[in-house]
């Protein structure tokens, strides 16, 4: 059984969202709070072992719940908003549900309860393969894992992310600023691409050029002759 703590200020989506847990017998509401201080207090008095976390409460914001104390437990947040959804994985979120809920998004975030999460690294740091990074496109948020990653293509001041899946998002950085975060299994072929070597499936000589393939990439990349020279120190190959 697993206890879960229900913390938003509108009492009618306490009650919807008792209702489509009344589906999930696995989940016991133990309590319900309506502000940041009740919830603090809540979380400090019953220990619960998840918590439905609304964003937009009278005394503040939602996340001000994880300046005031340690919450211990899984947080799948229940907003009507959407513009927090990065923020929410920063404080390594379990989920992130839109108001209404729908119940099969509901019992996907209750499937990973228990189960290891990937975190989302603070801007600062060097990304790791099963780190979770967000890719924003307007008002779309795509999360993949690193280590989903294909290759980075230098757009100017953008770089375009392209995903195994296939999936593509420009976004407004520097391409030495994913250089710098990646971790050692992307290298740059070229003054304007990083691929993961992971994703390589052929590297051909021709002439006084490589071409790189890539699973999942239809076009051949040309590497030049100094990053050539660079793989080849990087794996060993004299």
């Amino acid at each position: 059984m697993t206890t879960a703590l229900i913390a938003d200020d509108e009492r009618l989506a306490r009650v919807a969202l008792l209702s489509l847990l009344s589906s999930h017998p696995e989940i016991e509401v133990v309590g319900e709070a309506d502000s940041v201080a009740s919830t603090v207090t809540e979380l400090a008095r019953l220990s619960p072992d998840l918590l439905f976390l609304d964003i937009q409460m009278p005394d503040g914001f939602g996340f001000e719940v994880f300046e005031r104390t340690k919450v211990g437990c899984p947080v799948i947040f229940v907003t009507a908003y959407d513009a927090h959804a990065l923020r929410a994985f920063e404080v390594n979120a379990l989920d992130y549900l839109l108001k209404p809920v729908e119940p099969d998004k509901l019992r996907r975030a209750l499937e990973r309860v228990g189960q290891p999460r990937a975190r989302i690294p603070p801007r600062e740091d060097a990304y790791a393969a099963g780190d979770l990074i967000c890719l924003t496109q307007g008002r779309t948020m795509k999360f993949a894992r690193v280590e989903e990653i294909v290759a980075v293509f230098a757009a100017d001041d953008y770089v375009e992310i392209q995903l195994a899946s296939g999936y593509r998002a420009l976004l407004p950085q520097r391409l030495r600023e994913w250089q710098r975060r990646l971790p050692e299994r992307f290298v740059q072929i070229h003054r304007s691409t990083l691929v993961n070597l992971h994703f390589v499936d052929e590297i051909e000589h021709r002439g006084r050029k490589w071409v790189v393939r890539l699973k999942n990439h239809d076009q051949p990349l040309t590497m030049s002759r100094r990053f050539a020279q660079a793989l080849r120190r990087t794996l060993d190959l004299g």
